[in-house]
């Protein structure tokens, strides 16, 4: 069977697709050598050595043939599974690249060293030293990229900036204060728009175990019409009840204490302000139009 045969069978699309789904799997790998090799390095030139270390040069070997293979296989994943544009997917995507390439690079500046004798040598260490140092930020960097695609912006700026104000006693930035009393009225009676308001809490709160792969408890907001369809078993309540927020069971488990069992989401719970909005939005008639779908 020729390559043109296969590739509109669908066959190459179906193994590229498990090429790319090999992407987590190696990751790990390079981020965690390179860190390794660096640790390894830094304690060699802080301990004066005229040489480069030999355990950090065979993880850096290993490091840089995973990081090309981690690098392909991310590339390939974007390609084939549903994955939202953006820019912190391009950034990731091109800053990964730069790192298999950082990698590579150092590898080929860590055989340059030679014997310590050289005339070179104490040039080509520091080289290869400064050369490590970016390698190692880059791969950082990449990895936080990754990080955000999957928990979304600001995923360790949150919970950074969360632990530098609770062990100094430091206020809370003002966007984190609950809304006023005159704030949540003035949401329930202003005009709630589902792309504008009620989307963007969708997608980062809610898509992620209810969506298009994960559909736990058999619940989807992509597209949101299937939550508004969805016909809830017997004794069961609707997840959403247009014109009666009280009667959904999207509003219930959304204002549970944070230790039941049934609160959602389980791990971080939306803002007083985020659930006056879906409520709000419930209480017009919960209309999608213009955006019946999250993209």
């Amino acid at each position: 069977m020729t390559l043109a045969a296969l590739t509109s069978s669908g066959i190459v699309d179906a193994w590229m697709q498990v090429v790319g789904r090999f992407h987590p799997l190696f990751v790990h790998f390079p981020l965690a050598l390179i860190m390794v090799a660096f640790v390894a390095e830094a304690w060699h030139w802080l301990t004066n050595r005229q040489d480069v270390s030999r355990f950090a040069r065979t993880c850096l070997w290993i490091a840089a043939a995973v990081s090309v293979l981690t690098a392909s296989s991310g590339w390939i994943s974007a390609g084939y599974e549903d994955v939202e544009d953006s820019r912190t997917l391009f950034l990731h995507r091109w800053v990964g690249i730069s790192s298999a390439v950082a990698m590579v690079a150092v590898v080929w500046m860590c055989a340059r060293v030679g014997p310590r004798f050289h005339a070179h040598a104490k040039q080509r260490r520091t080289q290869y030293r400064i050369g490590l140092v970016i390698a190692s930020l880059t791969v950082a960097f990449t990895g936080h990229l990754g990080g955000e695609l999957i928990y979304g912006d600001g995923y360790l700026e949150e919970a950074l900036d969360k632990a530098v104000r609770t062990t100094f006693g430091l206020q809370s930035r003002q966007g984190d204060a609950p809304p006023s009393a005159q704030e949540i009225e003035a949401i329930e009676l202003g005009t709630i728009r589902f792309e504008d308001d009620v989307q963007p809490i969708l997608t980062e709160y809610c898509v992620e175990c209810h969506g298009k792969k994960k559909r736990n408890g058999g619940l989807s907001f992509t597209p949101i019409s299937e939550a508004l369809t969805l016909v809830p078993e017997e004794d069961e309540p609707a997840v959403i009840v247009a014109g009666r927020p009280d009667e959904s069971d999207m509003m219930r488990r959304l204002t549970l204490p944070s230790d039941h069992d049934d609160v959602m989401p389980p791990d971080e719970r939306l803002s007083a302000k985020d659930i006056a909005i879906l409520r709000a939005w419930i209480a017009q008639g919960a209309i999608t139009n213009p955006s019946p779908a999250i993209q």
